[in-house]
């Protein structure tokens, strides 16, 4: 008897460990029952960040606590780190400013060709002449591209070009004859090539094509008195009375100066890229070569402008 009782205990004992443990486990959890506090791991806050998606059949397995866990910080404000894509932005570029300080001059960057003067070749460049720019007078004032001769003179039509840049459209000085129909843009950036060629028994041909546009590009012979090649290139702005006392400007960037009409070999370039904001140009050295400005250049900074 005392055998059977023995074995009776020990299969009931074996019956509770399968089940997994004595007769006061408590009963599992429905999963389905929401909990009235959720793990802090799963708690989403109701201030969620606009840019987070919550599913409107969200699973019944998951507890939404309506207080955020205090781990949890969302800013009204976007932080300082955040960066600005550069696609929202124009980028800056170094660019030759020419203003005007001196009532004696006008503000000027030159260069001259080394050796004898180049009897044809190839200007290029992209400008901006500010809109209202004025002197200390009230004055609208010019702004010019010029290719000097060995006159070294604009007076009299001795220059080979003298591309004057007004308040509201281009002309060529000594050249009342010539129409330029290509429209001036004030405060905006424009490209300009200019090729000559001079044969040795008459003044030079000139083109000028502004802006790529062909229909309108020019073709003329120089004037009379312009004989010879190109000696020197001059970006100038203003005269020689009054100033400019605001910070208003012309600017030139991506100055490229070949020795032949198509265009294939430098002579001078100058993205002005390798100079620091503020360097004075007279004089200065171009970049990587043993090139200067000459040192008739005369107010004239480097400057950072959006392109």
């Amino acid at each position: 008897m005392k055998k059977t009782q023995a074995l009776i205990v020990l299969g009931l004992s074996s019956v509770l460990c399968a089940c997994g443990g004595g007769l006061n486990q408590p009963a599992p959890v429905n999963p389905g029952t929401p909990s009235s506090a959720a793990p802090s791991s799963v708690a989403v806050s109701s201030a969620a960040p606009s840019s987070v998606a919550v599913s409107s059949a969200a699973p019944s397995s998951v507890a939404v606590s309506s207080a955020a866990p205090s781990s949890v910080a969302v800013s009204s404000a976007a932080p300082s780190s955040v960066a600005v894509s550069s696609s929202s932005a124009a980028a800056l570029s170094k660019v030759a400013k020419i203003y005007d300080a001196n009532s004696g001059d006008t503000g000027e960057l030159r260069f001259v060709i080394p050796g004898d003067d180049q009897l044809q070749g190839k200007l290029t460049l992209s400008f901006l002449k500010d809109a209202d720019l004025v002197d200390s007078n009230g004055v609208e004032k010019n702004a010019y591209i010029t290719l000097f001769n060995s006159a070294n003179s604009t007076s009299s039509g001795r220059a080979i070009l003298d591309l004057l840049i007004g308040s509201s459209a281009f002309s060529i000085r000594d050249q009342a004859g010539i129409t330029v129909n290509t429209p001036f843009k004030p405060g905006a950036w424009q490209t300009i090539a200019i090729t000559w060629d001079y044969a040795g028994t008459a003044q030079a041909t000139v083109t000028i094509v502004i802006d790529g546009d062909t229909a309108n590009a020019l073709s003329y012979p120089a004037s009379s008195t312009a004989v010879g090649g190109v000696s020197a290139v001059a970006f100038r702005l203003a005269d020689n009375s009054a100033v400019i006392t605001s910070s208003k400007a012309f600017y030139v960037d991506d100055v490229k100066l070949y020795s032949d009409k198509a265009g294939t070999t430098i002579v001078y370039e100058d993205n002005f890229e390798s100079y620091a904001v503020g360097a004075d140009l007279s004089g200065a050295t171009i970049g990587a070569t043993a090139l200067t400005y000459d040192s008739s250049t005369s107010d004239v900074r480097i400057a950072e402008l959006a392109k």
